[in-house]
């Protein structure tokens, strides 16, 4: 179970950590706020097990690019999920789990 979510650099986020979650949680705020980005960043993360979302037939990353309008994939559209487009930091996902394990999760863009 997460216990803490940490994204940096990831669409209209810069820095963002969510701590002491439980087995419920409820995200509460304003449009723009990140919540989304929010879901999307563990989203992203899982794909370290398995790149592919076999339920929507795609690729998890092509994915999330083109949940915001994008038509196309990663290799088109890719800097719009970066932090001001800023493409020189890569996007940092970090997941903390109430076991202790941590798993960070790191986009560079030249991938």
């Amino acid at each position: 179970m997460l216990k803490t979510i940490r994204i940096r650099n990831m669409r209209g986020v810069k820095e963002a950590t969510i701590d002491n979650l439980t087995q419920v949680n409820i995200l509460i705020g304003r449009n723009g706020v990140g919540k989304s980005t929010l879901l999307e960043a563990v989203y992203l993360a899982s794909s370290w097990h398995n790149l592919r979302d076999e339920i929507r037939g795609v690729d998890k990353i092509d994915y999330v690019v083109r949940r915001r309008g994008s038509r196309g994939g990663w290799k088109e559209f890719k800097q719009t999920i970066w932090f001001q487009k800023n493409v020189e930091q890569a996007i940092d996902v970090i997941l903390k789990f109430h076991s202790g394990k941590q798993l960070s999760y790191k986009i560079p863009y030249g991938v």
